[in-house]
């Protein structure tokens, strides 16, 4: 799978209490699933922008969005995930977030963004993980940031 990594360090954070933040994205018949893992939040959501910009650029049915290592989303983070769902839904396609944490759904319900897209514990694409062809990885640019 194509990753990049970031930090979801904050100040006031001790270096123990960071953790990386990784991303990754791979595709098979029409659907793309990105892994989050960590915290999405104002440091962090630039790398899932740059993979759902690597995902726009293909013909796909579905975006699944497996947020089961996700251990927090902020505000930025719900307003990156609700443009994915726009270009998907303009895409003809359909956005999915599946195996997201108690925590992650709580903000989608607090935002009141929980009705905007399919939200599951069951990814109906890892059940049928054992049928059809295997997982491309799907490149994901790096930063042009300083």
């Amino acid at each position: 799978m194509a990753e990049a990594m970031g930090s979801d360090w904050r100040p006031g954070m001790s270096n123990s209490e960071k953790a990386p933040f990784a991303i990754s994205a791979e595709r098979r018949d029409g659907v793309a699933r990105i892994h989050a893992h960590g915290e999405l939040d104002l440091e962090t959501v630039p790398l899932l922008e740059r993979a759902l910009e690597a995902v726009d650029q293909l013909e796909l049915t579905r975006v699944v969005l497996d947020f089961r290592d996700l251990r927090f989303v902020d505000s930025t983070g719900v307003h990156a995930i609700l443009r994915a769902h726009t270009r998907a839904t303009e895409n003809g396609s359909v956005l999915v977030v599946v195996n997201s944490s108690e925590n992650v759904r709580k903000v989608f319900e607090l935002t009141r963004t929980d009705y905007l897209f399919q939200i599951t514990s069951d990814d109906p694409i890892e059940a049928q993980s054992d049928r059809g062809p295997d997982w491309v990885p799907i490149a994901i640019p790096e930063t042009t940031d300083g």
